[in-house]
């Protein structure tokens, strides 16, 4: 059975001083449901009114502090995603309370507050007025443990003990290994998604609530280990790539700038290609972008790629 969220999700920040609301012990399983990040105050009926809002600095909607027996200073904590099930949508959105990517500079590219709806059939996320079917690879952004300092943190920016790492690896059959620097972990878990370009550039994933499955085991033998890390069996979300991908490079003298590059030109092609506006080609950069380091020995360049795959676009012609 799936476990309610109430008295165990709220808004909150990571903290090793919160009272822990569950304990568990080292393998054992959880189910529960989780809202989106924002506790459930976005719903398919919100406008853009309510995305500017939303106050981040209240916190996210976190499950947790959940205190792990056995876990101890010096431990590493394994989360391992077992599953999640959806509920038949999800939105993306452009926050101006969050300083969209390298935008600091251009405050005349700053975005209005703006909201997509995704509709979810099966295992494909669709956004209607453009044709858009994305993959749903779904994953938890923010996977925490209490931070060695005291106090109390917003998951924003994430740190060495977890937050929002928002890493879309982080599937089912995933395992992620965070550090204990508090007795116990203190195990914080939110944010969850349905899809998101890695790299989230201008925009948010498909935010959505989720039925979250995980398993959490105690690692006292995994000294060599340095985390944050993960493994992934099977590289799931890159299947999407079997159809192929267009490319945006950026060459630049830094890694900032040439990612920055890559998805300005990104944003300019779709604008062309679609006929979108620059805050509909933000959202699906969020989610569609992909980005990888191409080159970065030959000094003074590097170069940064921005992989967008074919396959979400059903019968658009691509080069």
């Amino acid at each position: 059975m799936w476990k309610s969220h109430e008295n165990l999700v709220k808004l909150r920040k990571i903290s090793q001083d919160e009272k822990p609301v569950l304990t568990v012990e080292s393998g054992k399983t959880l189910e529960f449901e989780m809202p989106d990040f924002s506790g459930g105050t976005i719903t398919r009926k919100s406008k853009a009114a309510d995305i500017e809002a939303l106050e981040f600095s209240k916190g996210y909607a976190l499950a947790g502090p959940i205190w792990v027996v056995g876990a101890e200073p010096g431990d590493l904590v394994e989360v391992e995603l077992l599953g999640f099930e959806h509920h038949g949508w999800g939105y993306t959105a452009i926050f101006p309370e969050v300083e969209q990517f390298n935008l600091a500079d251009y405050p005349e590219e700053r975005f209005e507050p703006f909201i997509v709806f995704w509709d979810v059939q099966d295992d494909v996320a669709v956004w209607k007025k453009f044709n858009v079917h994305v993959p749903l690879h779904p994953f938890l952004g923010v996977v925490a443990t209490a931070p060695f300092l005291t106090g109390a943190f917003n998951p924003l920016p994430p740190r060495e003990s977890g937050g929002n790492l928002d890493c879309k690896h982080l599937t089912t059959g995933s395992k992620l290994y965070l550090p204990v620097h508090a007795d116990g972990a203190r195990l914080f878990l939110g944010d969850p998604h349905l899809a998101m370009g890695d790299g989230e550039v201008y925009s948010s994933a498909i935010e959505a609530p989720l039925k979250v499955k995980v398993r959490v085991h105690v690692r006292k033998d995994l000294k060599d280990l340095d985390p944050p890390a993960f493994v992934v069996r099977r590289a799931r979300v890159q299947d999407v790539f079997d159809g192929g991908y267009i490319g945006f490079m950026g060459v630049a003298r830094t890694l900032d700038e040439a990612t920055d590059i890559a998805a300005r030109k990104a944003m300019g092609y779709f604008c062309k290609k679609l006929g979108m506006t620059p805050a509909e080609a933000a959202i699906l950069l969020g989610v569609a972008l992909d980005f990888t380091i191409s080159e970065i020995p030959d000094l003074p360049m590097k170069v940064v790629s921005g992989l967008v795959p074919l396959s979400f676009f059903p019968g658009v012609s691509f080069p």
